[in-house]
């Protein structure tokens, strides 16, 4: 399942990428184009550190069974939700106020590396 989410995730932001390149730059302020092109960088970033987390379950056993892995990946999707989403929206549609959501996608992409790393500390126990 992470890995389908992870699969529609990245065509989403090349998507983006592309809406952004060849139609946005023309209708949005310089600041706000800057602001979709950081949500696209994050969100193709946690988008590869999802197929990385779905592979890694899906290639060993033991990694499969990993709570905090399965944590990891959920943290990472509301991140990019929070983060990325927030600020497509709030430039697509003229709504500023959304963009304070962002902060908490930042927040939850930090979680989301430290549970990785709390993974592999995990692990490394065992």
């Amino acid at each position: 399942m992470i890995l389908l989410i992870a699969g529609l995730l990245g065509f989403l932001s090349v998507a983006l990428g592309a809406y952004a390149d060849h139609g946005l730059q023309h209708t949005v302020s310089a600041a706000d184009l800057k602001s979709f092109m950081t949500a696209i960088k994050y969100h193709q970033l946690h988008t590869i550190a999802l197929v990385a987390i779905g592979l890694a379950r899906f290639a060993s056993p033991k990694l499969a069974s990993s709570r905090i892995l399965l944590i990891a990946s959920l943290v990472f999707f509301a991140a990019i939700f929070l983060f990325s989403f927030s600020i497509y929206t709030a430039v697509i549609f003229s709504l500023p106020s959304l963009k304070y959501l962002a902060p908490f996608g930042g927040t939850l992409f930090m979680i989301g590396w430290l549970s990785l790393a709390f993974a592999g500390w995990q692990l490394k126990k065992t």
